[in-house]
């Protein structure tokens, strides 16, 4: 949870199982199957380790390991494709 007043970027789920839920950003996340990942979905279309997103001051980014994107993912109104 946000502290009162600070800025933190959220990544919202917009579709699917976790439709509507929303995650702060701090430093970085991994998404993916796997139980110890911060964001799990729980799809066997989903590498176990699927996505790191990563936040700085200066800049966002994200990694997708060993996965050929079917669909574009969109991260702060960047599209990976």
């Amino acid at each position: 949870m946000a502290k009162k007043g600070e800025e933190v970027p959220l990544l919202i789920a917009q579709a699917g199982l976790l439709n509507g839920q929303r995650w702060p950003v701090r430093g970085s996340l991994v998404i993916g199957r796997d139980p110890t990942c911060e964001i799990v979905i729980p799809d066997r279309q989903v590498s176990r380790r699927h996505a790191r997103i990563s936040v700085t001051r200066e800049a966002y980014s994200w990694k997708t390991w060993g996965v050929k994107m079917a669909r574009t993912a969109m991260v702060c109104g960047l599209m990976n494709r």
